[in-house]
């Protein structure tokens, strides 16, 4: 959208400190358009203190090296970090992270766009106490085209025990990857997913804080995830054990089930606890339709 439809996020910065933002980005043979938009979408920035590393995770495509340096060349805030053998999204990133000098480490896709004010208006919304930020996203086809906006909720730690909604923009504190570690290899397809989950075991929900503007554009392509959860099955047993092993370590244990294939989850739950329940069905002359509600809740239910 025009800058003018959004919130005036600039006037706040008379006042306001200006962190720095580190935003991380691991490449592996993108479409070299894709990725090109993408730093570019980077350098148009309203905010100005920031900075974009770039890690080639040995993508070995000569016309892509050319460009990163090109843009080094560009422009001082892009810094390039080396990886000399292929390790993976966790590992590149966490060689980016490495590299990062930011208060704030901001998570970005090597093909994907960020809205003119994105950094400008996290920054601006941050609080005292914030040690997370996540905004709103939608989807871009490759015409361009605006579509699927995902216009989520505020921090709710159930939700995301199901899906990763949290996903795109996300930004948090240099202190707080330092303290739950670095992104894990083993959880590569969700290691997103994974990582927002160890935050959650040492945050309080005050510190994560939702920006609820549409700040994030994630590219959507045949073979992208952002088209079809099922392009990436390997994704979905990934979150599935990120969310399980988190519900170990808080003493919740769970059977995580993927559905249908896709990322997105469901838990049931190891206890032997079995409480009463009482099921309250309050009605009026509606027989057929009590009738139904009461043969659905014997059939449908085992407990």
């Amino acid at each position: 959208p025009p800058r003018s439809t959004l919130f005036p996020y600039t006037t706040l910065f008379r006042s306001r400190e200006q962190p720095m933002v580190s935003v991380v980005c691991p490449i592996y043979r993108p479409t070299l358009a894709h990725f090109e938009a993408a730093v570019r979408s980077m350098l148009a920035q309203t905010y100005a203190n920031w900075e974009l590393i770039l890690v080639d995770d040995c993508s070995g495509d000569p016309a892509l090296t050319a460009s990163i340096e090109a843009f080094a060349a560009e422009d001082t805030r892009v810094q390039i970090a080396t990886r000399h053998r292929n390790g993976g999204i966790s590992e590149a990133t966490n060689t980016a992270i490495t590299a990062a000098k930011g208060t704030w480490v901001a998570l970005f896709d090597h093909d994907d766009l960020l809205l003119d004010v994105a950094l400008e208006a996290m920054v601006a919304a941050l609080r005292p106490e914030t040690r997370l930020a996540y905004s709103d996203e939608d989807k871009v086809e490759e015409s361009g085209r605006h579509v699927e906006p995902a216009l989520k909720p505020d921090w709710n730690h159930r939700y995301l025990l199901g899906v990763n909604y949290v996903c795109h923009l996300t930004m948090l504190r240099r202190d707080l990857l330092t303290q739950v570690g670095p992104l894990r290899k083993a959880y590569d397809g969700a290691q997103d997913h994974d990582l927002l989950l160890r935050a959650a075991e040492v945050l309080q929900a005050e510190e994560i804080l939702h920006v609820p503007e549409i700040l994030y554009h994630w590219r959507k392509t045949p073979q992208s995830t952002a088209s079809s959860g099922g392009n990436k099955t390997y994704a979905a047993a990934a979150g599935a054990k990120a969310v399980s092993d988190h519900l170990a370590r808080i003493g919740r244990p769970a059977t995580v089930t993927p559905i249908r294939g896709m990322t997105l989850y469901s838990q049931t739950w190891q206890t032997t606890a079995e409480p009463s329940v009482t099921v309250i069905v309050p009605y009026k002359d509606q027989i057929a339709t009590t009738e139904r509600c009461l043969e659905a809740l014997d059939r449908n239910t085992t407990y």
